[in-house]
């Protein structure tokens, strides 16, 4: 099997070997799944697990660098797995994020982030909200039909 994540292509290997812990190794072009002896969890769940916590990882240090460079302001990040949202803002000004989104290319990635972070300036769909995304991502719209296009792809087979 192979996982596209950030558009870059990894190979899943399953290893024979067993561990105490069921673990995940990120290589350079491979995903290597090690599944403990006495693990109850399936294959796809350990890797899922595993992609939602570097999903975690990639998606708040992008939401960090977006707003300290943008000038926003926002208080956490959540990751969640939304059947029917990409991401969405609170009014507290919490952040909520799709893991799957760590199986899109990065640029669609920053689309939505920068969409959550314009939540925290303008908590609608206004012209004024628009004009924000616009002025930090000019070609936003490139990004967020790709999304509408392809969003139903970003799985785990």
């Amino acid at each position: 099997m192979q996982v596209s994540i950030q558009s870059k292509t990894f190979q899943v290997i399953i290893s024979p070997k067993r561990f105490t812990k069921d673990r995940v190794v990120l290589g350079l072009n491979t995903i290597t799944i090690f599944q403990a002896e006495d693990s109850k969890k399936h294959i796809k769940t350990i890797f899922t697990d595993w992609l939602k916590e570097y999903a975690r990882k990639i998606i708040s240090e992008r939401t960090k660098e977006l707003s300290r460079v943008h000038g926003f302001e926002y208080k956490k990040i959540s990751i969640r797995e939304q059947s029917t949202r990409w991401g969405s803002c609170s009014s507290e000004k919490n952040l909520n994020f799709n893991w799957k989104l760590i199986l899109a290319p990065p640029l669609v990635l920053d689309y939505v982030i920068i969409h959550e972070l314009s939540h925290t300036i303008e908590m609608n769909h206004s012209r004024a909200f628009w004009k924000v995304v616009e002025n930090v991502m000019p070609n936003y719209n490139e990004y967020r039909n790709w999304l509408k296009t392809n969003g139903n792809l970003l799985k785990i087979d």
